[in-house]
């Protein structure tokens, strides 16, 4: 999303805006449910929690992992989700792991533990 890239929380607030109506067309209902709850609540920040609303209109909303492309920042959940992806990679992915559900879903509920724990060996 480029007001990620760019930094920009008030282009961020914008573009929720700008879809919420399509949400509710094209009958996304958690779409519908939790933008609509996530709108209103960074609409008032700054009269609810003044601080939070300064860090992230200061740029505190989205991370750089890298030096190489000024342009290259993406949001702080995103971060998180491509970091521990990155840190639990199989060589083909879930692909020919396992055709038992179960496993799979013991996969993914443990992938953050088995991240957390290849860094520290790794370093």
């Amino acid at each position: 999303m480029r007001s990620s890239r760019e930094d920009n929380w008030l282009l961020h607030l914008y573009a929720i805006r700008a879809v919420l109506p399509w949400c509710f067309v094209y009958d996304k209902i958690n779409y519908s449910r939790y933008l609509s709850v996530y709108y209103v609540e960074m609409t008032r920040l700054s009269i609810d929690h003044p601080d939070a609303h300064v860090r992230l209109e200061n740029g505190g909303f989205s991370v750089q992992l890298g030096r190489q492309d000024r342009f290259g920042r993406i949001s702080v959940d995103q971060t998180i989700e491509e970091s521990v992806n990155k840190d639990t990679q199989t060589p083909r992915g879930t692909k020919g792991f396992s055709l038992k559900p179960a496993a799979l879903s013991h996969y993914y509920l443990t992938a953050e533990y088995r991240s957390t724990c290849l860094k520290q060996l790794g370093n």
